[in-house]
């Protein structure tokens, strides 16, 4: 989320705006994290479904058969620039995800 954040302000395609960044683009700067674009495109459905980023086709379609296969561009939204900007840092935040997490 943050390398989508730091492209808040560039235009990849005049259709939809601002900020929204292609998956490709994306892929090349998350390399090291993501073994292969399938792999990112899984990363992001749960971003997709929680709002924290939107696509060039909308947050989520339920019921829509290879819905996630379709999205070509995505953007963080406000609700994931403040999850990574003021809620991630916090000490209590981080201490109830590792708890849940590994209990």
């Amino acid at each position: 989320m943050e390398t989508l954040d730091r492209q808040q302000g560039t235009v990849y395609n005049q259709d939809v705006g601002k900020g929204y960044v292609p998956i490709e683009k994306l892929y090349v700067e998350i390399t090291p994290f993501c073994k292969n674009e399938k792999a990112l495109r899984q990363c992001l459905i749960p971003l997709l479904s929680s709002y924290l980023i939107d696509s060039d086709i909308g947050c989520r379609r339920p019921g829509d058969e290879n819905y996630y296969d379709k999205v070509r561009l995505v953007k963080i939204t406000p609700a994931g620039k403040y999850y990574i900007s003021e809620l991630a840092g916090t000490f209590e935040y981080l201490e109830i995800i590792v708890h849940d997490t590994y209990s």
